[in-house]
């Protein structure tokens, strides 16, 4: 079963429990393959798919309070071209928000591990 799912479900096993009490966050990579730019905070429930407006601030309240799974999917899917503006774009959610989770996935062969 994958992040996403576990998260969703909440059905980490016990080595992952504490990641059940978050609120998952998928960002598939694959959908901001363009110059405009990746989704910041306010803008995650939209990129993950949720048709709903959450109230202003929530996003930031999770992450902050590190009740959010951000999973971010699809490192390989990025074209070399926006690589870097992808690392920096992950980089600053991590040291803006550094009680919150992160998953990033690839597939192995794809990315080198640096």
């Amino acid at each position: 079963m994958a992040g996403a799912e576990r998260g969703a479900r909440q059905s980490f096993g016990p080595e992952w429990a504490d990641l059940n009490r978050c609120v998952p966050f998928v960002l598939r990579l694959r959908s901001f393959n363009t110059p405009e730019g990746l989704p910041m905070p306010e803008d995650f429930l939209t990129a993950s798919g949720v048709p709903l407006r959450a109230p202003q601030s929530w996003v930031e309240e999770l992450l902050g309070s590190g009740r959010a799974l951000v999973l971010v999917d699809g490192v390989d899917e990025v074209p070399p071209r926006l690589r870097s503006r992808t690392e920096q774009w992950l980089k600053s959610l991590i040291t803006a928000f550094p009680r919150a989770r992160f998953m990033v996935t690839t597939r192995p062969s794809a990315v080198p591990e640096d």
